[in-house]
């Protein structure tokens, strides 16, 4: 008996469960799990070009104290991608960077020739890999700050004498070759860098500033280490 109100009492439950008042929207349900999905935050890619301004400080320095310093300006430019998503976000760039420093003290053997001004130019390619946070954004302004390295290339380099012979003045440019730039430079140089930049609609302002940590001169007794700062202004396409 107890067997027969028991298999009762579960086809009573079995009917209840089955009401129409229990039952589960299943189209309600898979709609607002998909709206939930695609509410989440999906990765964003970017390409953009830059252009800019660079300035270069040399510090040489022996037996950890800082001797003199040499100043050279430029300008550069490139293209960059970023990818983020949400609040933050990695850029990879490529810029191609011309510098220019003034040298001192250069005299030639011929008398009859005087110095008036000599400069040594760098051409170098830089691929710094920054990983960046959004500090505030809107639709129309974002506010950036980013860290991270930049490694750079020695592309060329040359030197240019301003003489004066008999009078006369001249200009002479001398190529550096392959072998000269490994001799007296590392044309693989690698940087730390940080900085921050603002995005107004689809243009961009960014200030970096780069300290060298490999000798940039080779040279076993004084140190010489890189400090640039960089103003670019660019645009995403």
């Amino acid at each position: 008996m107890k067997k027969i109100y028991f298999i009762l009492f579960i086809l009573f439950a079995a009917d209840a469960l089955s009401d129409d008042t229990l039952e589960v929207d299943k189209s309600k349900y898979t709609r607002l799990h998909f709206e939930g999905f695609r509410s989440g935050k999906r990765m964003h890619l970017q390409l953009g070009g830059d252009i800019g301004l660079n300035l270069n400080y040399f510090i040489y320095k022996e037996n950890r104290s800082r001797t003199y310093k040499d100043i050279g300006v430029g300008y550069q430019g490139g293209f960059f991608f970023r990818v983020s998503k949400g609040s933050i976000y990695t850029q990879f760039d490529f810029n191609f960077l011309r510098t220019t420093f003034p040298v001192y003290g250069v005299t030639f053997a011929d008398p009859t020739i005087t110095v008036n001004e000599t400069r040594l130019r760098f051409n170098s390619l830089g691929i710094p890999i920054v990983l960046g946070i959004y500090a505030y954004k809107n639709s129309l302004f974002k506010l950036r700050f980013f860290t991270g390295i930049e490694p750079y290339f020695m592309v060329k380099s040359r030197i240019f004498y301003d003489i004066s012979v008999n009078g006369e003045e001249e200009l002479i440019e001398y190529k550096l070759s392959r072998a000269e730039k490994r001799k007296y430079f590392k044309p693989a140089q690698l940087s730390y860098q940080f900085g921050s930049g603002v995005d107004i609609g689809m243009f961009t302002i960014d200030f970096k500033y780069s300290i060298g940590l490999v000798n940039y001169i080779k040279d076993d007794y004084v140190r010489t280490q890189t400090h640039l700062f960089q103003l670019m202004v660019g645009v995403i396409f």
